[in-house]
């Protein structure tokens, strides 16, 4: 029977430490030891196999060596060595011609190539990183294969110039070579490459003049480097779509780059010294992404608008941005940070889907909005006083008003029916929220101290709201300032449509409230945590479909409780509320895995553990 085996797998055998004679498997094609911890040899007949076509090892933490018989295998294909102490690689004269893929990565052990790496002639994959070695031998010249990872070299810091023979190679990966600071002009004859990646090379200073010979360039990386400049043979590469320059020295793009006609994606983000970019930007038709975030731009080229084909536009974080020009009409998502007082017309950014103004602090009013417009995000725009005239926006369904200081009125709400998120943080001089009591698809909600008079949101309905609705640090339970005074908020209203699953109270500080929860008999998850002062709970009883209910930190808390009916309870937590005396109901409580009353000093009795069968934690 063995001698008919054409698989064995091993993979995981943690106790395994040398494999048996291999010889009487004369047609085996696969061997698998991948996982096989404790392995520390495999045994030599395994160069008896003349059949055997894929040797996997990874993560065999304890081998160090491959048996010499492996180098002369002539059917071999595939050799994993991953994550082993492997310190050399067998290779003989005139063995493993038929390797395909040889991966080597995280063999820190592994410090040299053999010299007969040369004969490897059909391999197509090298993958050496995150490995020892700290150089390529000259050999990999006469080879053809067409992947070369070299990725996380530590001490890798040139690159042979014999690497230009490899005309067959179509991605060079050179990523974190730390110690690589530059790259032969040779590199100008892979005339297959499509993809150059050199990101996080941080002492790689300099691109060579011939890369402009790179015709089959799709994308070029160069994001963590100390580039400073492009070649303007850069030009050359008709075919590049990705460009990515993030993070590198780069002052400024050559003019030729507007000759990149395939061009989709310019990345440049955090380029500090980027000031600005060449007006042949306007000749890329194609060009799809443009992110200058966190540059140093102090301006755009007019000629942008011509960008018909870009959708995403992001200058957030870019604090010398001093203006705008007009955009291009395409643009479906727009992330600005501008010095301006004004914006430019945005109206006819008709595919407009996304609008984030991230720290225009000299920003007075807003232009009119595209009527497309989803999302809107305003944050620490501390001159803008009024967001008027929203009514339009029939598709904005979130809106983020964040530390707007001089924010007071915000107008044409109660049209927004497709409205599901709402956040309104730190806006202090909020008066106007028009609209905000018509929302009747509103799913989540954030308001922290929003307003000074938090009469303007007890008589907010819970029927409003069909999702998770988080009040977290509001001051929707402080005493109220209306006709009368008002000690407890209720959430009324609801029907078995459009109850809300979950509900955060969590920090809100009331002044001797009670809660009312008594419609909302399909809520799932109920936190009220650390509201020091409330002293009531009602309505739990309702609750049937609850499955989360934590209380903790409630101290004021004085009722006995009543869980029997809350069939569908798994977690239960009233941790640190001291004053509660009696909790009822576990008995029941059938589904309960955890219990958590750590801290109720008040209770008259504990729980009794023994009646619940799944408990896991308490």
């Amino acid at each position: 029977m063995a001698t008919g085996l054409k698989v064995l797998n091993l993979r995981g055998c943690k106790s395994l430490r040398r494999t048996p004679e291999l010889s009487p498997y004369k047609s085996l094609e696969i061997l698998t030891l991948e996982d096989c911890w404790a392995l520390e040899e495999i045994h030599p007949s395994i160069g008896d196999i003349k059949t055997l076509v894929s040797l996997n090892v990874r993560r065999c933490l304890r081998l160090k060596e491959l048996p010499i018989g492996v180098g002369r295998m002539e059917e071999l294909r595939e050799l994993i060595l991953n994550h082993t102490v492997i310190q050399e690689i067998p290779i003989l004269r005139g063995g493993l011609m038929k390797l395909e893929t040889l991966c080597a990565s995280f063999c820190e052990e592994l410090a040299q190539l053999p010299k007969f790496m040369g004969f490897l002639v059909s391999l197509i994959e090298l993958d050496l990183s995150y490995s020892g070695i700290d150089k390529l031998p000259e050999s990999i010249s006469s080879m053809e294969f067409e992947t070369l990872d070299a990725s996380n070299y530590a001490w890798l810091a040139r690159i042979p110039d014999s690497i230009g023979h490899l005309t067959s190679m179509s991605l060079l990966d050179l990523r974190k070579c730390d110690q690589l600071t530059q790259l032969p002009d040779s590199i100008g004859s892979l005339l297959s490459l499509q993809r150059l990646l050199l990101r996080g090379c941080h002492l790689l200073r300099k691109i060579p003049n011939s890369i402009g010979n790179l015709t089959s360039l799709t994308e070029l990386h160069l994001q963590r480097t100390t580039v400073a400049e492009l070649p303007e043979s850069i030009g050359n590469l008709l075919n590049l779509r990705i460009l990515d320059i993030r993070e590198t020295h780069i002052t400024k793009l050559p003019g030729a780059i507007g000759m990149l006609v395939k061009l989709q994606e310019l990345s440049a983000s955090g380029c500090k010294t980027l000031e600005g970019l060449p007006s042949s930007i306007g000749e890329l038709v194609l060009l799809n992404n443009l992110d200058l975030g966190k540059s140093g731009i102090l301006g755009l080229p007019e000629s942008i608008s011509k960008l018909f084909s870009l959708r995403n536009l992001s200058v957030q974080y870019c604090e010398k941005l001093l203006e705008l020009p007009e955009l291009p009409s395409g643009l479906t998502s727009l992330d600005i940070t501008c010095q301006s007082s004004s914006l430019p017309h945005l109206s006819q950014l008709n595919l407009l889907k996304k609008l984030i103004l991230f720290d225009c602090r000299w920003l007075e009013c807003l232009p009119e909005l595209p009527v497309g417009l989803a999302m809107l995000s305003i944050t620490r725009c501390g001159k803008l006083k009024a967001l008027t005239n929203l009514s339009n926006l029939k598709q904005l369904f979130e809106l983020i008003l964040d530390e707007c200081f001089e924010l007071t009125e915000v107008t044409g709400l109660e049209g927004l029916q497709p409205l599901s998120n709402l956040h309104v943080r730190q806006c202090p001089k909020i008066s106007r929220l028009d609209g905000f009591e018509s929302f009747e698809s509103l799913s989540g909600l954030q308001m922290d101290e929003v307003f000074p008079d938090s009469s303007k949101l007890t008589s907010l309905k819970a029927s409003q709201f069909e999702g998770s609705v988080d009040l977290s640090s509001s001051e929707i339970l402080l005493e109220t300032k209306v006709a009368s005074s008002v000690d407890q908020v209720e959430i009324q209203g609801l029907d078995g449509s459009v109850s809300p699953q979950m509900l955060d109270f969590s920090e809100c500080t009331s002044a001797g409230q009670s809660l009312d929860l008594s419609s909302l008999k399909y809520l799932r998850i109920l936190v009220v945590t650390n509201c020091k002062n409330l002293t009531e709970i009602r309505g739990l009883d309702e609750l049937e479909s609850l499955q989360v209910l934590d209380i903790s930190g409630c101290t004021s808390l004085r009722q006995s409780m009543d869980l029997s009916n809350l069939k569908n309870l798994e977690s239960f937590s009233a941790e640190n509320c001291k004053n509660i005396v009696e909790i009822r109901g576990f008995d029941g409580l059938r589904s309960l895995i955890d219990l958590n009353v750590f801290g109720c000093t008040s209770l008259r009795q504990s729980p009794d553990l023994s009646i619940f069968v799944g408990i896991k934690k308490f």
